[in-house]
């Protein structure tokens, strides 16, 4: 079967897992008796970033998201009762959630664990005042290793800049022009009428039968009879609502926000009056009993208040298409002329800027600090070409055509130039030479059972002992030995178990593990 026709029925089946998964932990979520209200589901939609326009819900968004993906707002909000739903029971298994006794007694004995054992420290370090290179030495170590001691190549990079911010400001703006924008758009700066409601509701099936619904709507008249002859709409909440989410608090749904809510509950609550009651009102999630009670009035700001947002937005606006039309022409001109950057910046009007002298390191500062440019300007393309590079953008608003204008390449450096650094490179190299043929010598006394005195006489060495390691070092500088050591294999009576390690600090440790207890 091809690889390809496998992965794709791979793909189709985990799809079909999934689906099934989900269908079974609804169900459950059901049975368990887990329930969500409209208001939550609503608030779920309200806070959604994706339907919101400048942090706030936006109803049109809103549909026009349901609309590509083609589905209506009734079934979305199903689809998040059923999901919250879920959420639920799986917050619940988590926070429920036990681990057996035989998995709690495995973890407990392993933090528990145990080791002893001995171990040789030794620093390379100790070898190097003994070490004297001769000048023979020190020069065949140079030409031998020619790629420890080059120089770094170099760049000196010329670019043009371009930056929105940069750009000069629009054409003077007049009265004229603001009021004309304000007028066009008086919709960005009107706030329409908002309503704050509470509910009861009264859970019904979307399949229920013609019965089932006339006795809901029965319970539901009867509720708001009581409510007319003088009962509170809170009180009749709190004894009556099945909306687990607001019965304690009255019935209360907060601001109903045009688009978040069921239709049929949203006109409701915007064809009433002040504390007036609708009759029964059926919705996805039931029957409900609405009330309104606060109303606040459609608020439009006046020109006056917003004639600098407007000003600075039409020149936040013409900047923008000033950038990118001069964008445009700076590509097109940095292509037609690869190898020089004065007929763009004779175009437009910039200036041909310069980086100093650079390496691939970069600079503290400025453009030679952005790891992209300095990867740019040493790539093979631009470093050996000369020619323009590409427009790299830093911003949506900033960019910059740069080009190598000088280059060095790496190069050995003269050996009397380095000749230090050759010297500390052959210390270094030599005295970890000695140290690792010492530490062979080391773990052969280890392993033939040598103690503390052998290990001081022959080699002014301290053979350390530890007795019941745990697994977490009481400092950073031991994690490696200890690592090490609960790695090793348990020993064998009369096989000690050693081996040898290098620590962050280029230290070499040898270790003879002495105890590991069983669990």
């Amino acid at each position: 079967k091809s690889p390809i026709l496998f992965f794709d029925e791979l793909l189709k089946q985990e799809a079909i897992d999934e689906v099934i998964r989900s269908a079974v932990l609804r169900q459950l979520g059901y049975q368990s008796g887990y329930r969500v209200s409209a208001a939550e589901v609503q608030q779920t939609i309200g806070a959604d970033a994706n339907f919101q326009v400048d942090g706030v819900f936006d109803q049109q968004r809103y549909e026009e998201i349901l609309r590509i993906n083609n589905r209506t707002p009734q079934q979305f909000e199903a689809a998040i009762m059923r999901d919250l739903i879920v959420r639920q029971l799986e917050q619940g298994l988590i926070q429920t959630a036990f681990v057996t006794s035989p998995l709690v007694a495995q973890k407990v004995a392993r933090d528990k664990q145990r080791r002893s054992y001995e171990y040789v420290e030794l620093d390379p370090m100790r070898f190097r005042g003994e070490l004297k290179p001769s000048e023979e030495q020190l020069k065949k170590f140079y030409q031998d290793n020619q790629h420890l001691f080059v120089s770094e190549a170099q760049a000196q990079v010329e670019y043009l800049e371009l930056k929105a911010s940069a750009l000069p400001e629009s054409q003077q703006l007049t009265r004229e022009d603001l009021f004309f924008y304000y007028e066009e758009n008086l919709a960005e700066y009107t706030r329409p009428e908002r309503r704050k409601a509470a509910h009861i509701l009264l859970t019904l099936e979307s399949e229920a039968d013609a019965d089932t619904v006339a006795s809901v709507m029965a319970r539901a008249q009867a509720l708001r009879e009581q409510i007319e002859q003088g009962k509170s709409f809170a009180k009749v909440a709190q004894e009556s609502s099945e909306d687990p989410g607001s019965a304690e608090q009255g019935g209360d749904l907060g601001w109903v926000i045009r688009g978040q809510f069921d239709p049929a509950v949203e006109a409701a609550v915007y064809q009433l009056n002040l504390n007036d009651v609708s009759e029964p009102v059926r919705s996805t999630f039931g029957v409900h009993l609405v009330q309104t009670t606060y109303i606040e009035p459609v608020q439009v700001k006046s020109f006056e208040e917003v004639k600098d947002e407007i000003a600075q937005l039409l020149r936040s606006q013409w900047q923008e298409e000033q950038f990118y039309e001069l964008s445009e022409t700076l590509a097109s001109m940095a292509f037609e002329y690869p190898d020089s950057l004065e007929p763009a910046a004779d175009m437009l009007g910039l200036q041909v800027q310069q980086i100093g002298w650079l390496t691939e390191a970069g600079l503290d500062s400025g453009l030679g600090a952005n790891r992209n440019i300095v990867n740019q300007i040493f790539s093979e393309e631009l470093l050996q070409s000369g020619l323009n590079s590409e427009p790299i953008e830093l911003s949506p608003d900033h960019l910059i055509v740069l080009r190598v204008a000088e280059h060095q390449p790496s190069q050995p450096r003269d050996y009397q130039q380095v000749k230090a650094e050759v010297k500390e490179a052959w210390l270094t190299e030599q005295a970890k030479q000695k140290a690792q043929q010492q530490i062979d010598v080391i773990l052969k006394g280890l392993s033939g059972g040598e103690g503390k005195e052998y290990f001081a006489e022959e080699f002014n060495l301290t053979l350390e002992s530890v007795v019941g390691q745990t697994r977490h070092p009481s400092a950073a500088a031991e994690s490696t030995r200890v690592s090490t050591v609960f790695s090793m294999s348990k020993p064998v009576e009369g096989e000690p178990v050693v081996t040898a390690v290098e620590d962050e600090q280029g230290k070499l440790i040898a270790i003879r593990l002495l105890w590991y207890p069983e669990f």
